[in-house]
């Protein structure tokens, strides 16, 4: 039988796990809190099904004609068709002793390490997504080239998307360490301090430039940075049905993402199995015209030296 300690009102319920993941999540998740995030419980499609994520309609305004009356217009939302491959999964064992005499704080030394693999992978995921697809780029200059040359490439990307009708609300940039350091360096960067807080969103954000905040990534190539919408992607967490053999299992979902927690017991070699695991996908919402990647110039000192 499954650990006696595996109740539903237990530290160690499925529920109660599921839900201390989800807040690792939103301590830990940088990259997929940017984007559009959808989720949805209990996915019974299985892989290779797809999903719908709507898209909001574009109406016109029209000027007003006394004789021709109004002109009416239909309300017609877009569909995103998205195909669901991926499940992305976390298990671990425990063993009979480590219950008895190891382990004292299941969040920090189980929950935590579980999760904080799942939000890595999801940033993973988004980061390939972006650097598969970028048709708009644009080169920064380095500040030792050029005092201006970050911003300035900044200033390139925002006009990419404005020239391709982005809205200019809910835009924000992404950046590895390189261009992260030479902006930092711009006297035109308005840095951000948030000394003292523990939130990783908000730890993440190294300032703002043109009015878009400035997020650094440790998943981001070091020489290149990304200037997005926050409709570019779209994000979808799709948590799987409980399965029907396991007696202690539960789905938990908030603000976008959402787990599946399940407990096993193998009576054999007296051990639980406990798996955290959603299916995870990353689709362009808006195309790629949405998001423009810069790419850091080669350092000048490091062509001389060669």
């Amino acid at each position: 039988m499954p650990n006696k300690f595996i109740t539903p009102g237990s530290l160690t319920s499925p529920s109660k796990l599921a839900r201390l993941a989800l807040g690792v999540w939103r301590d830990n998740a940088v990259l997929p809190s940017l984007f559009d995030r959808t989720v949805q419980q209990e996915f019974g499609g299985g892989s290779g099904q797809k999903v719908s994520i709507r898209k909001q309609a574009s109406l016109t305004a029209n000027k007003f004609n006394r004789t021709n009356g109004i002109s009416v217009q239909a309300v017609t939302e877009g569909v995103l068709e998205v195909e669901v491959n991926d499940i992305y999964d976390v298990s671990v064992e425990i063993l009979q002793e480590q219950w008895d005499f190891d382990i004292t704080d299941w969040r920090f030394q189980v929950v935590e390490p579980a999760a904080k693999a799942l939000v890595r992978n999801a940033e993973n995921v988004i980061a390939a997504r972006l650097a598969a697809n970028s048709t708009n780029t644009v080169t920064m200059k380095r500040v030792a080239t050029d005092a201006n040359g970050p911003v300035d490439a900044f200033i390139d990307a925002r006009k990419i998307l404005s020239d391709s009708e982005v809205p200019l609300d809910n835009r924000f940039v992404i950046t590895g360490s390189g261009v992260a350091a030479e902006a930092l360096r711009s006297d035109q960067f308005l840095r951000t301090d948030y000394a003292g807080d523990s939130n990783a969103f908000r730890q993440a954000q190294i300032g703002r430039v043109l009015g878009m905040p400035v997020f650094e990534s440790v998943v981001i190539g070091a020489d290149e940075a990304y200037v997005c919408h926050r409709d570019a992607l779209s994000v979808i967490s799709l948590v799987p049905e409980r399965p029907k053999g396991a007696a202690v299992a539960a789905t938990e979902s908030y603000d976008g993402v959402g787990f599946r927690s399940v407990f096993s017991y193998d009576q054999k070699y007296k051990k639980d199995i406990w798996s955290l695991d959603h299916y995870l996908e990353c689709a362009g919402l808006r195309g790629d015209s949405a998001f423009v990647k810069i790419t850091l110039a080669p350092s000048t000192l490091a062509a001389s030296t060669k």
